[in-house]
């Protein structure tokens, strides 16, 4: 505190020293100073009127990793609106932008519980040929995970798999997390058995996801299923995951079956 006008006069000489520049913004992002990086960031790009070099004055200023590092910022305040404002000015400008600007975004839309509009982004970059990373993907189906759209969430799945990308676990617990907010017990089973023919490693929290899903749809013997499936793999459910498949026996009084996991 205090420090806000020092620091904004400096930014004219941080044009001989970008990293600087990226060390400082960094900071700031996460210690949560946000409005200080945004204020800086509209510093930098003032500092570059008057210049007959632009487009390479910009890429020293203000370039796509300091948007990157104001992105971040937004995403870890809840400033989603300001993130797309960024992301909106960036691209009307038609300056460098890269994977992570974009999968930032949809990640500051999606905190936000602003599910739609992550997904509108990601649609948009879809449409627009960007060429997407597995953060992206992750950010996108994280925001129906959130949203409680597990057919969207499958939707994007299916993107990825199309794509040629890489299902990582982050993914595949989001789906499953989607499917069992949804109580949509099929979705979730068949979830589990894809990941398992793929030989993908199948998470504890990805198994336990599925098998609260069939709890919530009464169906015990899928559970059952789910679980033998995962120490068949050599992988031992926690805690958690047991719970959720007494829950599910439980539900449908199926108690032998119930005392018999404890």
């Amino acid at each position: 505190q205090g420090h806000e006008a020092p620091l904004l006069d400096t930014v004219g000489s941080w044009g001989a020293n970008p990293r600087l520049a990226t060390k400082c913004l960094a900071g700031l992002a996460r210690a949560g100073r946000w409005p200080l990086v945004l204020a800086l960031l509209q510093a930098m790009g003032k500092a570059l009127k008057g210049s007959s070099s632009q487009r390479s004055v910009e890429e020293r200023h203000v370039n796509v990793i300091h948007l990157n590092v104001a992105l971040s910022a937004c995403e870890k305040g809840g400033q989603w609106h300001l993130a797309l404002l960024l992301l909106g000015d960036r691209i009307a400008a038609a300056a460098p932008t890269d994977q992570i600007t974009y999968s930032t975004s949809v990640n500051a839309c999606s905190r936000g519980s602003e599910w739609q509009r992550a997904l509108g982004l990601f649609q948009g970059m879809l449409s627009a040929r960007v060429d997407l990373d597995t953060s992206a993907w992750t950010a996108a189906i994280t925001a129906c995970d959130r949203g409680g759209r597990w057919l969207a969430a499958l939707s994007v799945l299916g993107e990825v798999v199309a794509a040629g990308g890489e299902l990582d676990m982050i993914m595949r617990t989001a789906v499953g997390s989607a499917c069992e907010k949804s109580g949509q017990w099929v979705a979730a089973l068949e979830l589990f058995r894809g990941i398992a023919g793929a030989r993908l490693e199948v998470s504890q929290v990805t198994v336990s996801s599925s098998i609260a899903a069939c709890a919530k749809g009464g169906q015990w013997q899928a559970a059952l299923q789910m679980l033998e499936g995962m120490t068949a793999s050599g992988e031992q459910p926690n805690v958690i995951t047991l719970n959720a498949a007494v829950t599910a026996c439980a539900t449908r009084g199926r108690w032998p079956a119930a005392l018999g996991l404890v």
